[in-house]
């Protein structure tokens, strides 16, 4: 927060003290638009205050002042991922304690399914704050005594008042826009609409810091054959006990590849096991594509195998091989 000392004049425009704590223009335009650059001619500014964060990884748990003396801790349970920070903390805020006056007092966050806040309530289970929202973020109301001092509202990200902008780690998001106000770190290898916000479908996907959609890690089903999360490790779960096994990891094995590459080694960093982070730009063509690599991977150990296999497990082998054959056929792969 800056508090103007004096009049000063800003790009040639002549400011003036009107009333105790604004500034108007006086002299030198009568445009609607000015631009400043901060750059001061005349008068100054005083620090009026600070506030310093306290991060636990990439989400915020203490807010302190100038004097690094706290003024409001937020107490953090497990997100839309199922642990801590999986999901970026969305959904993951339990309560948010008031450490200015003599005796702290609390308020204890309400989310809906996407992990946006809808209300606080007090320690009498009042609500003193409620919050309303259209897909994409911009607030349709709020109200109560406290709906303007949180400042973690949609995605339970914390929102700018001034600017309503929202920050997210590694960008701000503009709900107003319904995009990001600057472009994508990685350029065009994150798609190629630099600025668009969860595939533009803020409903089912989310983006935990600004770097890339993911919907709400999916659980995996105990049986089968799939790629999982576990022990913050990509890894194949493989339940076929036939005379192929070993095609079937060669499958999913094809498959963590391709994961790693669009998601990065550490994409089960912070997942819960048995689950699995999906979604993202042009996730569907992504996940056709890895599934032709993989079918094409099991049809080839399956060839090999059925060459020097023995006579009773050539039927087993040979229904794979159909089957790799029917699903590359559906899938569209060349």
């Amino acid at each position: 927060t800056l508090t103007p000392t004096s009049g000063f004049t800003i790009n040639g425009t002549v400011w003036a003290l009107n009333g105790t704590t604004s500034y108007t223009v006086t002299a030198g335009t009568n445009s609607g638009y000015i631009p400043v650059n901060l750059k001061f001619t005349t008068g100054g500014w005083n620090l009026a205050g600070e506030t310093h964060y306290i991060y636990d990884g990439m989400t915020v748990i203490q807010e302190r002042d100038q004097n690094n003396v706290p003024t409001v801790t937020y107490t953090r349970g497990n997100d839309l991922s199922g642990t801590l920070q999986g999901a970026g903390g969305i959904g993951g805020l339990l309560a948010r304690t008031d450490l200015t006056a003599s005796t702290p007092t609390h308020a204890y966050y309400h989310a809906d399914g996407n992990g946006n806040i809808t209300a606080l309530v007090n320690g009498q289970q009042t609500v003193v704050a409620r919050y309303l929202y259209d897909p994409f973020g911009n607030t349709l109301s709020k109200s109560g005594p406290l709906a303007d001092a949180n400042v973690y509202r949609f995605s339970s990200k914390e929102c700018d008042a001034g600017s309503t902008l929202y920050y997210y780690g590694y960008r701000f998001y503009s709900p107003g826009l319904q995009r990001w106000p600057n472009r994508d770190p990685i350029g065009e290898f994150g798609g190629l609409n630099l600025y668009s916000f969860v595939n533009n479908d803020p409903v089912i996907w989310i983006d935990r810091f600004g770097l890339a959609v993911v919907g709400t890690p999916v659980q995996i089903p105990p049986g089968g054959q799939h790629i999982v999360c576990r022990g913050g490790k990509l890894v194949v779960q493989n339940n076929n006990k036939g005379p192929d096994s070993k095609c079937s990891q060669a499958h999913e094995e094809q498959h963590i590849n391709d994961w790693k590459k669009r998601y990065g080694d550490d994409l089960c960093k912070g997942v819960k096991d048995g689950y699995l982070p999906v979604g993202g730009d042009g996730y569907a063509e992504f996940l056709r594509q890895s599934e032709c690599d993989a079918y094409k991977a099991g049809k080839k150990c399956r060839d090999d195998l059925l060459k020097r296999c023995n006579a009773k497990d050539q039927a087993a082998i040979q229904a794979g091989i159909d089957r790799d054959k029917e699903q590359l056929e559906e899938h569209g792969c060349e």
